[in-house]
């Protein structure tokens, strides 16, 4: 479970820090213009070029990695070669400076992506045997499911407006996003109409990208171009957009709050409780029964906050791997109440039977079987709910069930496996997951491949692994 936090305001930043590392390259031209091939000091350059020290020594320092400058153990400064060479040193620096921006771009550009983040992160990667397939699980393919953000279906007014910044795109032209909004409502608040653009761009009818121009004091800024995809083009009048806009989350901090709501001159609204149905709030009150026995005097949030129990009688986990996909609760939550949980969500009633007053809470019924089936007398209507993913959109899995048992034979190979994944990791210094994932593990000792042939039905072996440590794996399968 990943969370990514980002701001434009961190773009911002970086690219100060971009303008302050690395002065325009006419500063750089002043600079070399003065060097001459014996040493100077650096006190009476920065006179004749009438230039602050800042300013100067920054000029001076780029110039020498460069190599069209050199300094002493002084300090003082002298011209190379190339000094005069202007285009000698100017096509490398113009060079450094697009990388540096690129990765501003790069880091930016998967922030705000229009595409599976798995797919961008493999794309990065270079892995190329993939396919670059969408993952069916973030917050671009399941938008619906995150945990972090939510999201919600436009109001008819919200409906109006993002129809109006498609009709007011050219077919075939691209429009600067700030000059979209200004001609549009100047008067909205940008960040909600930027909000918009990214719904549209999530919905695949329009495309969104990062520009540049030079003002007028040589620096180059930043900005965002909108223009229509093929879909946004080819739209008719009175089909559904099928965009759904990202849900305004309130600030905790009360002051915060206030801030924000008279600076935009209107007040914030609280996202809205889900609506629960009559099985979901009766799977709620067990819950909180569960947790008040489970407690057992201590504060109950120790165990499991209010919204955490809502979130699992939305949900209502069938097994620990749906358990863990809910905000609020980790690895150590998950074994040590999961399968409590499990049987609730399963209607054992037993096991949300509270404690009567005079038992001991420590000595807790058992846990019934997990392998009731769930109750089907009423279904869920809760918008958000942890739903599997649409099965086009689904990345083939074979992550083991923790609460899944192992025979005496199994666990002696997972346990030779795991030895011999700790040597090899130790013999090479890579980290233990670069060789075999836990997944994979635990798929090998599960088929207990004897072949290479065998071993490449394992999700999560690439060829390169298995030439590099496919003799070795089928040594301990075959031991």
């Amino acid at each position: 479970r990943t969370v990514l936090l980002h701001s434009f305001a961190d773009r911002k930043m970086h690219e100060f820090f971009l303008a302050r590392d690395y002065p325009p390259p006419t500063d750089l031209a002043r600079v070399a213009a003065l060097l001459t091939p014996e040493f100077q000091l650096p006190d009476l350059l920065r006179q004749r070029a009438k230039m602050d020290a800042e300013t100067f020594d920054k000029a001076a320092e780029k110039l020498v990695a460069q190599g069209a400058a050199a300094t002493d153990i002084s300090g003082n400064v002298r011209a190379t070669p190339t000094a005069r060479e202007t285009s000698a040193w100017r096509k490398t620096y113009d060079a450094q400076i697009a990388f540096r921006r690129s990765q501003i771009d790069r880091m930016a550009a998967y922030a705000d992506t229009l595409q599976c983040r798995m797919a961008s992160l493999i794309q990065h990667f270079g892995d190329t045997d993939d396919g670059l397939r969408p993952c069916g699980h973030c917050d671009f393919c399941s938008p619906q499911s995150t945990t972090a953000q939510t999201h919600r279906a436009p109001t008819p007014q919200e409906d109006r407006q993002l129809r109006e910044i498609l009709e007011a795109l050219h077919p075939n032209a691209s429009r600067s996003t700030g000059k979209l909004h200004s001609d549009l409502d100047p008067h909205s608040d940008r960040k909600q109409f930027d909000g918009y653009l990214d719904a549209l761009a999530r919905a695949g009818l329009l495309a969104l990208t990062n520009d540049t121009f030079t003002n007028p004091e040589g620096r180059e800024i930043t900005y965002r171009k909108a223009s229509l995809t093929h879909e946004g083009r080819t739209l008719r009048p009175a089909e559904d957009l099928g965009v759904l806009l990202k849900d305004t989350i309130v600030s905790s901090n009360p002051k915060s709050s206030s801030k924000r709501s008279s600076k935009s001159g209107r007040k914030t609204k609280d996202t809205p409780e889900p609506t629960l149905t009559s099985a979901q709030k009766q799977l709620l009150e067990s819950l909180r029964n569960w947790r008040k026995q489970e407690a057992a005097g201590k504060p109950a949030f120790i165990v499991a906050s209010d919204a955490v129990l809502q979130s699992i009688a939305i949900a209502e986990p069938q097994n620990l791997a749906q358990l863990r996909t809910i905000s609020g609760i980790g690895p150590e939550k998950a074994d040590r109440f999961g399968a409590a949980i499990i049987a609730l969500c399963r209607n054992q009633d037993s096991a949300a039977t509270p404690a009567s007053p005079k038992q001991d809470p420590k000595k807790r019924p058992a846990s019934p079987p997990l392998s009731t089936p769930k109750r089907s007398d009423e279904p869920s209507t809760s918008k958000f709910v942890h739903s599997s993913p649409a099965e086009t959109f689904t990345r083939p899995t074979h992550t083991q069930d923790t609460t899944e048992t192992l025979t005496p034979e199994e666990r002696a190979l997972d346990l030779r496996l795991r030895t011999w994944r700790e040597a090899e990791s130790h013999r090479i210094g890579l980290p233990q997951f670069f060789i075999l994932g836990s997944s994979t593990l635990r798929s090998i000792v599960k088929t207990r491949p004897r072949t290479i042939p065998q071993l490449r039905t394992i999700s999560g072996l690439a060829p390169d692994k298995i030439e590099r440590f496919g003799a070795s794996i089928l040594e301990v399968t075959n031991a």
